[in-house]
């Protein structure tokens, strides 16, 4: 029988007290620590983290919810585990639903802002106005995709489809031997791919405007992912020496982007994509560079006239 008298040597030492209880949470993501790194930490006396966490946001911020329910353990001055656990739950809770209240919050914002933003959309009555066709200019169609445009009498129309190619170009070639040579390359790239070609006749300061309209339905956009696209290819062509910036058109009866590129045989090809309603035409430029000043105002005037009268 164990001996309860403190003076009998033959008494077994008490037992040591068990070592004080980690707080289950140590160790665990604290979406406080997260989300409100500076208030958490200044909460909780981590003076270095709440100060350094103002400019060093993002990395700090996932750092702390790391590491962070054991840096406040550290400075706790109760001791009591259990009593931890629950406040740093409750400051979890409150980070997390923070953090989605701010992400809501923002996301609203940015739509609101882009709306705001958004250049006013013409209305169906304007992209489907008759095509303003300035005098000595008349009316193209492509009929496959209802777009029409104004181009200058004096300009040759050379159909790109195919099964209509050669015959259109021989014409053209009839015609104007010289600015068909000069042009060749150009009109065969676009083969079974443009609508159709609009040429300037000359074989010295020659220009071309190929036209294409897409069919198909676009979503949102479409114009802009289309420009961004066709500058990236540019880009990546090594007869092209210089790329600009993508910049905006705005007509009566839509909006789109374009992007001017220029080759080192001083060939300048200026790209347009033009959204009216739910489809897109794409309008490409060619023109020598030493002329590309004097054929600005036909090129804006031809992106202007755009319009699409015929419903798909």
């Amino acid at each position: 029988m164990l001996s309860t008298d403190p003076t009998d040597p033959t008494r077994e030492p008490p037992l040591p007290p068990p070592p004080p209880r980690e707080p289950d949470v140590v160790g665990h993501w604290n979406w406080a620590a997260f989300a409100l790194t500076p208030i958490w930490a200044a909460f909780h006396r981590i003076w270095w983290l709440a100060v350094l966490s103002i400019f060093f946001g993002l990395p700090l911020g996932i750092l702390a919810g790391v590491k962070g329910n054991g840096w406040a353990w550290e400075n706790d001055r109760r001791g009591d585990a259990i009593a931890f656990d629950h406040r740093q739950r409750r400051w979890s809770r409150a980070g997390w639903i923070t953090l989605i209240v701010g992400i809501v919050i923002g996301v609203i914002a940015a739509a609101y802002q882009d709306r705001a933003a958004a250049p006013a959309q013409p209305t169906p009555a304007a992209a489907a106005a008759p095509v303003p066709a300035p005098a000595g200019w008349r009316v193209e169609w492509d009929t496959a995709s209802g777009f029409a445009l104004a181009i200058p009498d004096t300009w040759t129309r050379v159909e790109l489809a195919k099964d209509r190619f050669p015959a259109s170009f021989d014409s053209f070639r009839t015609i104007h031997p010289a600015s068909a040579k000069a042009n060749r390359s150009i009109l065969r790239s676009y083969v079974g791919y443009g609508s159709f070609a609009l040429v300037e006749p000359g074989a010295d300061r020659s220009a071309v405007a190929v036209v294409y309209g897409y069919p198909d339905p676009i979503t949102a956009g479409a114009s802009k992912r289309a420009a961004t696209e066709a500058r990236s290819e540019s880009r990546q062509n090594s007869a092209v020496v210089s790329v600009g910036d993508l910049l905006p058109i705005d007509t009566p009866a839509g909006q789109g982007w374009g992007v001017r590129a220029e080759t080192a045989s001083t060939l300048v090809c200026t790209t347009s994509f033009l959204g009216i309603g739910d489809r897109v035409v794409e309008v490409d430029f060619y023109v020598l560079r030493s002329y590309e000043d004097e054929h600005r105002t036909v090129q804006k005037t031809v992106i202007a006239s755009i319009r699409r009268p015929a419903a798909i």
